[in-house]
């Protein structure tokens, strides 16, 4: 695998620091022992999908070069930094003109992105709606009232991630 480090500053409010990656034409060539099929390529993976591994919260995904970062990112549900959306961003339009991104800076600035205390994990699609949906069966089935009952322990996993949930 192809590798390349590159760090993201908002004026040096936040710090991103990543670690990008590709296949290399040998690893995107490798047949399974199994199927015989090109392992990494009938798994859907094409040159066009990069790892962007977020080195300060230890996760990361691949990422088809070109999309959209903030649905991109909701899709995977990983814990970020403040800086991957915005170098994301950054490296999806790197492509758009045309740019190889292992060419992106080492060092990029990108000084209008908002600060923020603290790395997150993206909600992902749908968790409102499910929370939701688990919220109304239990209510709907909940009669018992004991405290520690497994309904109420239900209720307490869905307060956690929705807290407004109730």
């Amino acid at each position: 695998m192809k590798t390349r480090f590159v760090e993201v500053t908002n004026d040096n409010r936040n710090w991103g620091k990543f670690l990008l990656g590709e296949f290399t034409s040998d690893e995107m060539a490798y047949r399974s022992k199994i199927d015989e099929l090109r392992l990494v390529a009938s798994r859907g993976w094409t040159p066009q999908h990069i790892l962007v591994f977020d080195l300060q919260t230890g996760e990361g995904g691949w990422f088809r070069l070109g999309g959209f970062a903030k649905y991109d990112l909701q899709k995977h549900r990983i814990w970020v930094c403040p800086m991957f959306e915005p170098f994301l961003t950054y490296l999806y339009e790197w492509f758009k003109e045309g740019k190889n991104p292992f060419e992106v800076p080492e060092l990029i600035d990108i000084p209008d992105a908002p600060f923020e205390m603290s790395g997150y994990r993206r909600p992902g699609q749908g968790d409102d709606d499910v929370l939701d949906a688990v919220k109304t069966a239990i209510a709907s089935q909940c009669s018992c009232h004991e405290a520690g009952c497994l309904h109420d322990q239900i209720r307490e996993v869905v307060r956690t991630y929705k807290p407004e949930a109730g």
